[in-house]
C-alpha cells in the first residue's frame, strides 16, 4: 500500500462510517413510529407540500395530518392497521388538495379559521378505529352520483335532509348483502352495517367532503337504560353554533332531538389531534371509552366537584363511574386531576350516583364510597355519601318481581286499555255480541290469567280496545288448553312483551266450531322487564370498595323470585343472564318493595 493511500485510510473509513449512519431526515419528529416501512410514503407527502410552487398552507395542512396519525387506526377486513403504516402519498395528497377547493369555494365553509379547517373539515378519520380509507375526492364523486342534492339548496339543515333520505332510500333498495366486514363507500347502498357509529362516521366524511363542517359525537350512556349513541353535528355558518342530528335519521330536522336530556350522561366530540384537557394514556391504562385523547367533553350541563386527595389517587388518573350493566357493573364516564390537596372532576352530569375509580394496569379499582351528585335550583351541588354495603351480619329473605322499574311512557300507553272488552258471537258482524270481560283497572307489565265473567258457546270471539292496541300477549283458554294461533297473525301472538298491534283497535278469533273460551292469558305493551318464568337470574350484592359481588343465581318458576340471606339494607342488582339489557340497582325496602335508584 502507498504511502499516500495509507494517508487516506482513516478519512475513507469515516465517509464510509458516515454512509452506514441511519439517514437522517429534516422531517424526523413529524413522523409517527407507527410508520414503520411505510415512513417514505409519508416523507413524500410533506416533501411535496413544503415545495415552493405548493399553495399557501397546504404544508402546514400536511403536517396536521401527519404529525397527528400515530393517534389513529382503522379497521380493514376484519384487521386493525395503524394508519401511518398503510396510507399512501397519492391517498393523502389527493386528499388534502380536494379538502383545500371546499374550503376555499363552500358556503358552508368558507368562514372557517385554518385551525377550524384542519379539524372540522380536512381529516380522513371522523372517529378511533372507524372508517374505511376512501378519500374526500371519491366521497364527493359517490355523493353527487347517487344522492340527490339540489344545487339550490343553501340551508345545511335541508342539505343534511336531502342527504339523509338519499342514503336511507339506498339502503331500503340495497337490503342485506351477508357482508362479513366493512368496504367503505359499498356499504352504503346496503343495510349491513348501519349501526349508529356507521352511520354516524359515513355521514360526518361524506359532508365534509361536499364542504360541511362535520364531526362525530358519542355518549358512553344513559342515567337510567344501557344504549350508547353516535351522532353528528355541523357547523352552522349563519348562526355560528354547531347543530346535532342523528346520521341517515329521516324523522327531525338537524337540532330537533331531545339532545339536552337529563337521560344524557357525557358527550365527547372526537378530534383528530389529541386535545390536552384529555386524560394521558401514558400514566395508565385507560377504561373503555378512554383509549384515546382525541375526544373533548362537549355535554350541555355539567357540574364541578371536588374530592379530598387520598394516596391511591396520586399517581393514577381518576374517573368518576356510575352504576351500568356491564362486566364489572361500572362504567366510567369522565376523569378528573389533581390540583393542589384535591381531586376536581369538572365535568360532573349531576343527579347520578358515582363512585371513584382508577386502573392500574388495566384493572378498575373502585377508591370511594358511592356518593350522589345533586344540584338545586339556585345552581348549589350537593355531594351525598351513603354506605350501601358491608352488612352482612344482618340477613333476610327477599321476594323480587323485577329488574327495572316500569317505565312511565309505558304507564301512559297501557292505562288507554282500561275499559277493554271481550265479546263472544255467532254471526260474523257480531251483531249477536255478548260482553264477557271487562277490564276495570290498569293491568300490571305482565301475564296475568284472566277468567271471564259470563261464559257461553261461541264461533266468534273479539277483544275491543277503547284506543290502540296496546297488547303484547293474547292467549284464548279452554278447560282443554289454549287455542292454537299463528305468531304471525297478529303482535299479540308472537310472544315478545315489546310489540302490539297498535294499528287496530281490536283482535278477532274465528273459530270452525262453537267453543266456550274461560279466560284469556292477557299483558299489555311492556319492557319486558319483570321477573319471567325459566329465565335464570342472578343478583348481586354491593361491597364498599369492592364492588359488586354475586350473591346466587337460580332459575325463576314463577312470576317472582326468593333470594334467602340476603344482607338487609345493601344496594341490590339483579341480572337476567337468559335475555335482555335494561337492569337497575336498586333496595328492598322493609315493605317488601324494590326501590330503584333512578326512580
Amino acid at each position: 500500500m502507498s504511502r499516500q493511500i495509507a494517508g487516506l485510510l482513516p478519512l475513507l473509513l469515516l465517509i464510509l462510517a458516515v454512509i452506514s449512519l441511519p439517514s437522517c431526515s429534516r422531517f424526523d419528529g413529524l413522523i409517527p413510529r407507527e410508520a414503520g416501512d411505510n415512513r417514505p410514503q409519508l416523507e413524500a407527502v410533506l416533501e411535496h407540500y413544503s415545495q415552493p410552487s405548493a399553495p399557501a398552507q397546504q404544508y402546514e395542512a400536511a403536517e396536521f395530518l401527519v404529525k397527528h396519525m400515530g393517534w389513529h387506526i382503522s379497521a380493514e377486513n376484519d384487521s386493525v392497521y395503524p394508519d401511518a403504516a398503510i396510507l399512501s402519498a397519492s391517498f393523502l395528497k389527493e386528499h388534502i388538495d380536494h379538502a383545500f377547493k371546499q374550503w376555499r369555494t363552500s358556503p358552508y365553509a368558507k368562514d372557517l379559521t385554518f385551525e377550524e379547517f384542519c379539524e372540522y373539515l380536512l381529516p380522513y378519520r371522523a372517529s378511533h378505529g372507524f372508517g374505511q380509507h376512501v378519500t374526500a375526492q371519491e366521497r364527493y364523486n359517490w355523493v353527487l352520483e347517487y344522492i340527490d342534492i339540489p344545487d339550490t339548496i343553501t340551508d345545511v339543515k335541508e342539505l343534511i335532509r336531502h342527504y339523509n333520505k338519499g342514503v336511507h332510500e339506498l339502503r331500503l333498495r340495497g337490503g342485506k348483502r351477508g357482508a362479513t366486514y366493512r368496504e367503505g363507500l359499498k356499504d352504503l347502498f346496503y343495510e349491513d352495517f348501519t349501526d349508529c357509529a356507521d352511520k354516524a362516521v359515513q355521514t360526518c366524511l361524506n359532508l365534509r367532503a361536499m364542504g360541511v363542517p362535520c364531526v362525530v359525537e358519542h355518549n358512553l350512556g344513559y342515567r337510567t337504560f344501557k344504549a350508547h349513541h353516535y351522532h353528528c353535528a355541523v357547523w352552522d355558518t349563519q348562526n355560528k353554533e354547531w347543530i346535532k342530528f342523528d346520521a341517515e335519521g329521516i324523522r327531525d330536522y338537524p337540532g330537533e332531538g331531545d339532545w339536552t336530556s337529563a337521560e344524557l350522561l357525557n358527550v365527547y366530540r372526537e378530534t383528530y389531534a389529541p386535545v390536552a384537557s384529555a386524560p394521558g394514556i401514558e400514566e395508565g391504562l385507560m377504561p373503555y371509552g378512554f383509549e384515546s385523547p382525541c375526544q373533548v367533553d362537549v355535554t350541555h350541563h355539567t357540574v364541578c366537584i371536588e374530592l379530598p386527595l387520598t394516596s391511591e389517587l396520586e399517581e393514577c388518573v381518576p374517573f368518576l363511574a356510575t352504576f351500568h350493566r356491564s362486566a364489572t357493573g361500572l362504567q366510567p364516564f369522565t376523569s378528573g386531576y389533581q390540583e393542589g390537596n384535591n381531586i376536581v372532576f369538572d365535568r360532573v352530569v349531576p343527579t347520578l350516583w358515582y363512585v371513584v375509580t382508577i386502573y392500574p394496569s388495566g384493572q378498575e379499582r373502585i377508591v370511594s364510597r358511592p356518593f350522589r351528585v345533586d344540584e338545586d335550583s339556585s345552581g348549589k351541588v350537593e355531594i351525598t355519601y351513603v354506605d350501601f354495603g358491608d352488612r352482612n351480619n344482618d340477613l333476610e329473605d327477599i321476594v323480587l318481581y323485577r329488574k327495572y322499574p316500569i317505565k312511565e311512557r309505558l304507564v301512559k300507553r297501557v292505562q288507554t286499555l282500561i275499559g277493554t272488552t271481550i265479546v263472544g258471537a255467532n254471526k260474523p258482524d257480531f251483531s249477536d255480541a255478548a260482553t264477557l270481560w271487562s277490564l276495570n283497572s290498569m293491568p300490571q307489565p305482565k301475564r296475568i290469567n284472566y277468567p271471564f265473567n259470563a261464559s257461553g258457546m261461541y264461533c266468534y270471539y273479539q277483544l275491543r280496545t277503547p284506543e290502540a292496541c296496546e297488547v303484547s300477549v293474547l292467549e284464548w283458554l279452554t278447560d282443554d288448553g289454549p287455542i292454537s294461533t299463528s305468531p304471525t297473525a297478529n303482535k299479540a301472538y308472537d310472544g315478545n312483551m315489546t310489540t302490539a298491534p297498535t294499528d287496530s283497535t281490536q283482535i278477532t278469533l274465528l273459530l270452525p266450531d262453537k267453543q266456550r273460551i274461560t279466560s284469556v292469558n292477557f299483558a299489555p305493551i311492556n319492557a319486558d322487564n319483570a321477573v319471567r318464568p325459566g329465565q335464570i337470574y342472578q343478583l348481586y350484592t354491593w361491597q364498599d370498595y369492592n364492588g359488586w359481588r354475586l350473591h346466587s343465581s337460580q332459575r325463576a318458576s314463577a312470576d317472582s323470585i326468593v333470594f334467602k340471606r340476603v344482607p338487609r339494607g345493601t344496594l341490590l342488582w339483579l341480572k337476567n343472564i337468559s335475555s335482555g339489557q335494561e337492569e337497575m340497582p336498586f333496595f328492598h325496602k322493609s315493605n317488601g318493595q324494590q326501590q330503584f335508584i333512578y326512580h
